[in-house]
């Protein structure tokens, strides 16, 4: 299938004086100009964002019905009655839920865990495993990441005698469930002061509130402070894989806790580091805990039941932290697998059923696993530019396996779960975010949830095509590129959602040599660029079947690429990671200022 081309848009130089915002930060100007460009422009804004405080995270009673849950929670520690915390399957619902098993039981409760399996029972709260968590003799349910549509389940654990507190940050459903406390940082009526805390970062507050005196001070006895910075680092993993906006209290969460991870003593964070080859010696990014650690607690999840993730997770025993984790690796390894072969497989189907013109896509197979299909759907929309909904059939033996089951990823300012809300009556359940969905239907309904979908997205774009964009910092001299500068930006880490790291603009180079397929699968491009007399390193992932559009240019060749620091036995130098070209000396592109990068990007659910 042929490259579809993007529309590059470069950000023009900012409104206002950046070269007075970096003298009185004492910030190098480009620095500077990022910072303007995504709407700091005063001094004060701009040493909060580079120079976060630990203060900066709202006090537990900042959530509504904090006190509440508090109080219910310290009551079953004191009586040790059995606790579950039912947690999502994903990285954010497992840091999230071990945060809480470990606070719960450090506190001297009784709390156990559950893990629904992704692929037999799907998302959310169930009927069938309230009733499992009940014959337990549970007698207090906590949901993490998960619960606020879950109205069925929690009247039922109520009707069996259970207290119930809901912990989500999800989009609520046209009912709230009739839990003791609800916990969401959107609450009707109680909002909190950060609106976009992932469900990692809730369970957090709620660990904080458990271990500050009455629930109601942010002050944490000495003999818990440990705990919770302990607490605070797992609550970082799960808000940067969760994709949610690293700005404001997630900023603090991601900036302290990543800082504090290495020194977290549970013996499955560390062999988590190991086996994704994170050195303890270097200072850990976002980018680390999004495309090594995320993955690898994530793949579980989508190929069998997390729960081992869990027990990575909350236990103490070093030997079987280390065994879990190299199980993850694997998993992980299989995952990227079954990926690439569903990505080729998603290709060829948008040809089948032409759709590579339509407004979005809705795509479905019944091979496809759908523990994978929501990452695929995601390269899909990076690939076309357009909302996709991919779906397989459920998995044989279970519930679901008369079903397709599926997951939709979507592009800036197209509303997914608003798109999916016309198409109700076409599914047995669905729900979301604006930027990623989940869903269930019977397979004879998917043509008819194909036309539906693609009218809905049609709607929203106001019959105006939706063009894949790539964003650009600003153009640069690849003589500009040198360790030091590339160095600075460090000073924006964690790079993730809201905060992405600045992507540049290179014109006019030649190609020296022949460019290189290397990688496992040969799909990565390997390139030496030259401007001048400047010659630099340029890498391309996934990009091994563009090698002949790269050389189409007679040598000539602009790249839209991200900076970064290559240490490798004692040497130090600069590689591009592309993430466009054009086979020409001077590329066609647009100037766009946008004041306000804050968008919510592709999430992973």
């Amino acid at each position: 299938m042929a490259h579809i081309p993007k529309r590059w848009i470069v950000q023009p130089d900012p409104e206002g004086d950046f070269e007075a915002l970096a003298k009185s930060l004492e910030i190098a100007p480009m620095i500077a100009r990022i910072l303007a460009a995504r709407g700091i422009t005063d001094p004060v804004s701009g040493k909060k964002f580079l120079n976060p405080s630990i203060a900066g995270l709202y006090p537990p009673d900042s959530l509504g019905n904090m006190k509440e849950a508090v109080n219910l929670l310290k009551e079953a520690c004191n009586n040790r009655a059995r606790i579950c915390v039912y947690g999502d399957y994903d990285a954010d619902g497992c840091t999230g839920t071990a945060i809480l098993v470990r606070t719960l039981n450090k506190l001297g409760g009784n709390a156990h865990y559950y893990t629904p399996h992704r692929l037999s029972m799907g998302y959310g709260l169930h009927e069938e495993a309230i009733s499992e968590i009940h014959a337990t003799g549970a007698t207090v349910l906590i949901s993490v990441d998960c619960g606020i549509t879950g109205v069925g389940p929690v009247a039922l654990a109520r009707q069996l005698g259970m207290k119930v507190i809901v912990t989500d940050h999800h989009e609520f459903g046209d009912e709230l469930p009739n839990a003791n406390a609800i916990l969401h940082p959107r609450l009707p009526g109680n909002k909190a002061p950060f609106e976009n805390l992932s469900g990692a970062g809730v369970a957090f507050k709620l660990a904080w509130g458990l271990a500050s005196p009455g629930g109601e001070s942010a002050r944490v006895p000495d003999e818990l402070r440990s705990h919770i910075r302990d607490c605070l680092a797992l609550a970082a993993i799960g808000t940067i894989v969760d994709v949610v906006p690293l700005i404001d209290e997630n900023r603090v969460i991601t900036r302290f806790g990543l800082a504090h991870l290495i020194n977290v003593p549970w013996p499955g964070i560390h062999h988590l580091l190991d086996v994704a080859g994170i050195s303890p010696s270097k200072p850990l990014k976002g980018e680390d805990v999004a495309f090594k650690l995320g993955p690898r607690l994530n793949a579980l999840g989508r190929l069998g039941c997390a729960r081992l993730v869990v027990e990575m997770l909350t236990t103490d025993q070093s030997g079987r932290a280390k065994q879990i984790a190299l199980v993850l690796d694997k998993y992980n390894q299989e995952r990227q697998s079954i990926e690439r072969t569903m990505v080729e497989e998603a290709k060829d189907e948008v040809e089948k059923t032409g759709q590579a013109d339509a407004s979005a896509m809705v795509l479905f197979r019944k091979n496809w696993t759908p523990g994978v299909v929501g990452i695929v759907a995601t390269r899909l929309v990076e690939s076309f530019g357009r909302p996709v909904l991919m779906l397989g059939k459920g998995a044989e033996g279970t519930p679901m396996e008369h079903m397709a089951v599926g997951s939709g990823r979507t592009t800036p300012g197209i509303h997914l779960k608003a798109a999916l809300d016309q198409c109700k009556d076409l599914l047995i359940t669905g729900g979301g975010h604006a930027s990623a969905v989940g869903l269930k239907l019977l397979p004879e309904h998917l043509d008819a949830l194909r036309e539906r979908f693609q009218a809905a997205v049609s709607q929203q774009q106001g019959g105006q095509p939706n063009v894949p964009e790539l964003r650009i910092e600003a153009e640069v001299p690849l003589l500009a590129m040198s360790p030091g500068v590339i160095r600075m930006l460090d000073d924006l880490e964690p790079f993730g959602c809201a905060n992405p790291r600045p992507i540049y603009m290179a014109t006019g180079l030649k190609i020296d040599g022949e460019p290189r397929l290397v990688g496992k699968d040969g799909n990565t491009i390997q390139i030496y660029l030259k401007q001048g007399e400047t010659r630099i390193k340029a890498v391309g992932f996934h990009m091994g079947s563009r090698k002949d559009e790269m050389l189409s240019g007679g040598g000539d060749i602009c790249l839209a690429f991200a900076p970064s620091i290559n240490e490798y036995q004692g040497r130090i130098s600069v590689d591009l990671h592309i993430k466009d070209f054009q086979p020409v000396a001077q590329p066609v592109f647009q100037w766009e200022r946008q004041i306000n990068q804050w968008d919510t990007p592709l999430r992973d659910r």
